[in-house]
């Protein structure tokens, strides 16, 4: 237990009927408590900010996707149109290499995935959080 200095002005103000050891040990176990409090309070005022350094990357990662993602659709739908105009020209002059030249580049665009990008990204961005916490380390 903690060392509380015993003046005789502090012991005159417990009450009658109160022996003096118990209402030191009340008073310290009083200050355990606010001392146990005062923890809890840090320790839920960190958790807190964890949380909204937590909330605030989700939300900066979610923009960007959101982004990346609608750019990215939005560049092959031009890429796709202008290729099926190709395709039409081709069509509308009989012209089999415009034709073949038109559907060979709408195949490679729509079989590549825009979630690729994505998941290179999202490694990249693993890679080099790992790295600044110390997690991973370059040889």
């Amino acid at each position: 237990m903690n060392k509380i200095a015993k003046n005789d002005d502090c012991i005159e103000l417990i009450p009658a009927g109160i022996e003096k050891n118990d209402a030191l040990t009340a008073f310290g176990k009083l200050m355990d408590f606010a001392r146990e409090t005062e923890i809890t309070r840090r320790e839920r005022a960190k958790a807190r900010a964890a949380r909204d350094v937590m909330i605030h990357e989700i939300t900066n990662r979610y923009d960007f996707y959101r982004e990346l993602l609608t750019k990215t659709f939005a560049e092959r739908d031009k890429i796709i149109e202008k290729n099926f105009e190709i395709i039409d020209k081709g069509i509308k002059e009989n012209d089999y290499s415009l034709i073949n030249m038109g559907l060979k580049a709408v195949t490679e665009i729509v079989k590549e995935s825009p979630f690729a990008k994505i998941d290179d990204i999202t490694n990249r961005d693993e890679r080099r959080n790992m790295l600044e916490s110390g997690e991973l380390s370059v040889i």
